[in-house]
């Protein structure tokens, strides 16, 4: 949850590169702190067993009256809670790293994984569960490791003005959060604990973290991005064929009438005409392909044949209609596709065409022609420039991670991963039965929580 909303803040940052913003004046509003993710290569260093840090958080104030004032966040050394398995309990607020001194909790990595562990549970048995509970909570220590070094390294550049921006910023997200709870902080309190098991507070506080992060990516590791039209050519010709050659291809939308769905060929047959009629006539095809089509895949598309992922400017995916080429469909899809390349634009299949296990109607939305888009093209310049900016702001931060790790303490204790494995362990039983697994032995797995 917490890496798809980082990726989207990363986006929000490289669109700002795009469109020729180097200012270190202004922080777009656009910006999305809950979704800047570390880089995913760059793996901390671990040393000697974390001690317990006393060192509190610098987070946003929770007195209702104040959206952008300070205060600090400290947390106990450990907090029990009762075991999912069992009757016993295990302290959970145990300290699994640190990084110069701020300390990572058991609770809040068990917190961030929970969802993923609880929907792997029902499908695997105690040991396979443990295997993939350690390698889910390394992945999120790892990844907290990194979201500190990067805050720690914003803090020491930043300047006041950048950290009283962070701070307000914050502290907008604060009341925006209490406002989508009816204007209630304890409403808010509760659906942060009950929906990702995480103080509201504390979340208030990643918040900044994340805005400190983007502020200081903007005004000094974006700037160092120099892309010069020698770049772009060279890119260009290395990647023609690949990236800027478009085939001839076709857009439609497909509504099929089943044979199975019908009881008898005739029906189906006489269903698709009914269809076609109504098509021709003007009726929304788009809607009949959502709500009367037996083909599911093409029903969830809105009659769309299919859709694919496609990154636009700024690293923004969406979801787009797949250009179907000549010899993409095969069999007796083949006359689909012989039908959809003899339309035009706009225009309804002339009959029902018959696929065997039923009839297709189609509309043709879009055709295009084979070509090379030219390297003049504003499209493809953009599309250039946006993966050469990619690649350098990566390396960049890959350079900055290293001089972080240098510069930075940061330690992991093996033994408390260990029991932050066992907590995961301890809720195995209860995601299992929840669900009404009966593949599960209730016994721990070797190395397990005792019960």
């Amino acid at each position: 949850m917490h890496r798809n909303h980082i990726a989207l803040a990363c986006a929000a940052v490289f669109l700002l590169v795009l469109a020729g913003c180097g200012s270190s004046k202004h922080l777009p509003a656009t910006l999305r702190p809950q979704a800047f993710q570390p880089t995913p290569n760059a793996a901390p260093t671990a040393a000697a067993p974390a001690t317990q840090p006393t060192k509190n958080s610098t987070a946003i104030a929770t007195d209702d009256s104040q959206t952008g004032g300070v205060t600090s966040i400290s947390r106990p050394a450990t907090r029990p809670a009762v075991g999912a398995s069992s009757g016993t309990f295990m302290y959970i607020g145990t300290v699994v790293a640190d990084v110069n001194g701020e300390p990572i909790y058991a609770d809040k990595i068990l917190a961030k994984v929970d969802p993923e562990l609880s929907a792997k549970a029902p499908l695997l048995e105690p040991r396979e569960f443990r295997l993939a509970a350690e390698s889910a909570i390394r992945r999120q220590i790892e990844y907290d490791m990194h979201l500190e070094l990067e805050f720690a390294g914003a803090v020491r550049n930043s300047t006041g003005e950048e950290q009283d921006r962070a701070k307000a910023l914050a502290g907008m997200w604060r009341q925006r959060e209490i406002i989508k709870a009816g204007g209630s902080v304890a409403v808010a309190r509760r659906m942060s604990l009950d929906r990702d098991g995480i103080d509201f507070e504390e979340k208030v506080h990643e918040q900044y973290q994340s805005y400190m992060i983007l502020i200081n990516f903007q005004n000094r590791i974006m700037p160092l991005v120099q892309i010069s039209g020698d770049d772009m050519r060279r890119f260009y010709d290395q990647n023609v064929a690949q990236l800027f050659t478009e085939k001839s291809g076709v857009r439609f939308r497909a509504i099929k009438v089943s044979v199975k769905q019908k009881g008898s060929r005739e029906a189906a047959l006489e269903g698709a005409q009914l269809r076609l009629e109504r098509a021709k006539r003007g009726e929304d095809f788009a809607k009949m392909a959502s709500e009367e089509n037996d083909d599911l895949t093409r029903s969830a598309n809105h009659g769309w044949w299919m859709l694919e992922k496609v990154m636009k400017e700024g690293d923004e995916s969406v979801m787009e209609p797949t250009w179907i080429d000549h010899g993409a469909l095969a069999g007796k899809l083949e006359e689909v596709e012989k039908a959809a390349f003899a339309l035009d634009v706009g225009e309804v299949s002339p009959i029902p065409i018959d696929v065997g296990d039923g009839f297709y109607i189609l509309k043709l939305e879009q055709k295009q022609k084979g070509r090379v888009r030219a390297f003049e093209e504003p499209e493809v310049q953009a599309e250039i420039r946006r993966r050469l900016g990619n690649d350098q702001r990566l390396a960049l931060r890959q350079k900055d991670w290293v001089r972080l790790n240098k510069e930075s303490v940061v330690r992991q204790d093996p033994e408390m991963l260990k029991t932050t494995v066992n907590m995961a362990m301890q809720k195995y039983f209860a995601w299992s039965r929840a669900n009404g697994l009966t593949r599960a032995d209730p016994q721990p797995a070797e190395g397990g929580t005792s019960r």
